[in-house]
């Protein structure tokens, strides 16, 4: 028998995989219209940028997010659910805050210690902004896409995180018939992903509060 509370299983796979193939394909989108427009060198430059604080992020991962998941699940079906799961969502939270600060500070000082100019260190400190808003770097947006995945409400983060490639393939495809440059690009490659972390947000709050659930 199906779940009262939520779609069926084969519902949320359907439609999980559906919006993560429309990802995939708004991302492929995007990246191909930035090759395209940029030059040899601009490309060459938003490439090490970001896959530098990327390469860094996985340090504020280390793998956590399948085990948020597991915790989330149980501690859903324990006694006193609510307060476990307010200490969980809280710790999970100010863990990846954590992290993101300290990669953060990393990303600055390694940069400036390799030898990048300072154009290259503004664009990595734009770019820095992904490890708190981003679904495609696994650290404090992870947090919250890992309570949805518990809940069984994966299609619905996968949602947010088709949303944020939309947004991003649409503004990258208005922005080439206009001067772009790596900055604009830099820009546009993070803050993309502000629609859907703000739902997120909003998500997580509605259910904070009709749970009555208090962060700890």
């Amino acid at each position: 028998m199906a779940d009262r509370e939520g779609p069926s299983i084969r519902l949320t796979i359907l439609s999980g995989l559906a919006l993560s193939i429309l990802t995939n394909i708004s991302l492929y989108i995007g990246q191909l219209l930035i090759a395209r427009s940029l030059s040899r060198e601009e490309y060459a430059l938003f490439l090490v940028v970001t896959n530098f604080v990327v390469l860094f992020s996985l340090f504020a991962d280390l793998g956590l997010t399948p085990l948020f998941v597991r915790l989330f699940s149980k501690h859903s079906n324990l006694k006193n659910s609510d307060e476990s799961q307010g200490s969980l969502l809280g710790s999970m939270i100010f863990i990846r805050v954590s992290a993101s600060v300290i990669v953060s500070v990393a990303v600055v000082v390694v940069s400036y210690l390799v030898g990048y100019s300072i154009y290259e260190r503004y664009l990595m400190a734009i770019f820095l902004a992904s490890l708190f808003i981003s679904s495609r770097l696994l650290v404090l947006r992870s947090v919250g896409e890992a309570l949805l995945r518990s809940k069984g409400r994966y299609h619905i983060a996968m949602l947010f995180a088709t949303l944020d490639a939309m947004v991003f393939a649409l503004c990258i495809f208005i922005v080439r018939y206009f001067k772009t440059d790596v900055e604009l690009t830099v820009w546009i490659y993070t803050f993309s992903n502000l629609p859907g972390f703000i739902l997120l947000t909003l998500w997580i709050s509605r259910w904070v509060k009709s749970e009555k659930i208090h962060l700890k």
